[in-house]
């Protein structure tokens, strides 16, 4: 019987209307405009120095909006049908949405020489600014804007703006190491990302196609795979990118033949090799792939469920090391633990087992590159 009562008022709430009352939705400085576009919805931004960034702006005026539903809406005024407010209901309101209002243009500029603009008054419920920098430094976009009532309402926004200085590169930085070095087949990276960049290091906003890369080569190809740049055989790819006005910036990719892998050896751990993710490095901001600080190891000691990471390196006929994709390593006896290659390139996870014990692992890079290491594993230390 409750919830036939229940079911019944339910029914006659839903047909209830009323009105909410909206104020005016503004963000510019004097609260009267609103403002949408890059470098004025996230004001860290800092325009490049010559980008047209497009501007919108209109004005949303305050009044009341059609509403349907239980009457939970906050700010709602009931006009006919049955009303509640309060009470631990869901609140199924739907109100409609309020359109901005139709207006004219009446000026936009930049508050000094730092910019310049152009409008398009097109639509009939906005303006469209495009505002580009002139030369470095902060300005405000003034707007005045004659809404439908008559009334003309006035708002700024600041802009920042910055001259483009270089091209800087963003690559995972487990990845870094194989693209200063030169790496065997089977290596597959994430080709780097390109921004550009001022003096003071900033990243600019510019136009999405503003740089331009190309690659010269087939030594890497593109796959479906993750990640999708492989070596395939020997040889190189040069990737380049160009930005009007800065230096062009390339990275030298170099696959070396397996038969030039004459040696494989294994390091230490890294001091943080455990911290996983490691953020974005510009390759030109990191030293090339050589032997890692922590030194060669011919044996590994963990402890029970504990792991290490451990870099390895193949030795070339010329002296040089590179970076290589391990085979499946094998850990003998398996009760030993597990071992898989690593997130980062050219390295391998050790895990020890429940079980303490004494065994090897076999490494494979190449057919000139092996390596065999004895494995122990000691027993976790009791509280």
């Amino acid at each position: 019987m409750r919830l036939l009562r229940f079911l019944l008022v339910a029914s006659v709430l839903a047909g209830c209307s009323y009105t909410s009352h909206q104020g005016v939705r503004a963000n510019g400085a004097s609260s009267q405009l609103y403002f949408t576009g890059v470098g004025v919805n996230d004001r860290s931004d800092i325009l490049a120095v010559g980008y047209a960034a497009k501007v919108v702006v209109q004005r949303w005026s305050a009044g009341d909006v059609p509403c349907t539903g239980l009457g939970l809406h906050k700010n709602a005024a009931a006009s006919g049908g049955l009303h509640i407010q309060g009470g631990n209901l869901p609140d199924p309101d739907h109100c409609d949405s309020r359109p901005a209002d139709a207006v004219t243009l009446v000026s936009a500029a930049c508050a000094d020489d730092t910019c310049s603009v152009t409008t398009d008054a097109s639509d009939p419920r906005a303006v469209t600014v495009t505002v580009t920098g002139l030369h470095a430094g902060s300005s405000s976009l003034l707007v005045s804007l004659q809404s439908s009532d008559g009334n003309t309402y006035a708002d700024s926004v600041p802009l920042r703006f910055s001259a483009p200085a270089r091209i800087r590169l963003s690559a995972d930085a487990r990845e870094i190491s194989a693209m200063n070095a030169p790496v065997l087949p089977g290596v597959a990276v994430t080709k780097p990302s390109a921004s550009v960049i001022d003096a003071d290091g900033q990243r600019l906003v510019i136009d999405d196609s503003a740089i331009q890369a190309t690659s010269d080569g087939d030594a890497f190809v593109e796959s479906t795979a993750y990640p999708p740049f492989v070596a395939t055989h020997a040889g190189h790819s040069v990737l380049h990118w160009s930005y009007p006005g800065l230096p062009d910036r390339s990275l030298d990719l170099e696959v070396v033949d397996p038969s030039e892998a004459h040696a494989l050896f294994v390091y230490a751990p890294l001091p943080d090799a455990s911290a996983g993710y490691r953020g974005n490095v510009d390759p030109a901001d990191a030293p090339p792939a050589v032997e890692p600080a922590t030194g060669r190891i011919t044996s590994i000691e963990v402890t029970a469920y504990d792991y290490g990471t451990f870099p390895i390196r193949v030795k070339l006929a010329d002296g040089r090391f590179a970076l290589a994709q391990l085979d499946a390593p094998v850990l003998a006896p398996a009760a030993l633990g597990s071992a898989l290659a690593a997130l980062d390139l050219s390295a391998f996870d050790l895990e020890g087992g429940k079980t303490p014990g004494q065994g090897t692992v076999t490494l494979r890079a190449a057919a000139g590159a092996t390596a065999t290491l004895a494995v122990k594993v000691t027993a976790r230390p009791t509280r």
